[in-house]
């Protein structure tokens, strides 16, 4: 019984340093006061970045208008402050984040051209599901901060929703039930 103690404690340790290294990588700004995130500027943002090409961020939808606070309330059961936009050249992001910031709660979406090379790879990496019936193709990588890619058209949606409190399982499914109601907003 203290093993499992032990081992609950570890693991809620090991997800509130993921989850506190994704939000600083998310909150920062650049030097230059331009408000793109330094993740952006730098071409990360936490998760594997699929970069590709396309026409850029001005032709992707305004990822923040692809859900609202209210609808990932009735999901993930936790308050979520208005989603704040970031648009580069070649991408349009999102995060709405908890309003109770005790509870580590951080919902992301980052929309960019699809990459048929980038897509292929994460097809197969191990650990890699594909997910039915969300966008033209779906694939969700885990564990721990596991993402949700989503094909529809021409645009990637990379997908991300962390909860330091709560179980993995449970926030896979709450990642696939919003990418799914994100999804279908998509052109």
């Amino acid at each position: 019984m203290v093993e499992l103690s032990r081992g609950r404690s570890r693991w809620t340790a090991v997800r509130l340093v993921l989850l506190a290294i994704l939000l600083a990588a998310c909150t920062g700004t650049t030097s230059d006061g331009s408000g793109e995130s330094q993740a952006a500027s730098a071409g990360g943002g936490g998760a594997p970045s699929p970069g590709g090409g396309g026409d850029g961020g001005d032709d992707l939808p305004d990822a923040c208008a692809l859900l609202t606070p209210d609808e990932i309330k009735a999901i993930i059961g936790q308050d979520v402050k208005a989603g704040e936009s970031r648009v580069t050249s070649d991408r349009s992001d999102c995060d709405w984040n908890g309003v109770d910031e005790t509870k580590g709660v951080l919902v992301a979406i980052m929309l960019e051209p699809f990459d048929a090379g980038f897509w292929d790879t994460a097809k197969n990496a191990p650990d890699t599901a594909v997910i039915a019936d969300i966008g033209d193709e779906a694939l969700q990588t885990a564990p721990i901060l596991g993402w949700l890619y989503i094909h529809k058209g021409s645009i990637l949606a990379t997908f991300s929703v962390v909860s330091a409190y709560d179980a993995q399982g449970d926030v896979l499914a709450w990642q696939a039930a919003l990418g799914q109601m994100a999804a279908s907003r998509l052109p």
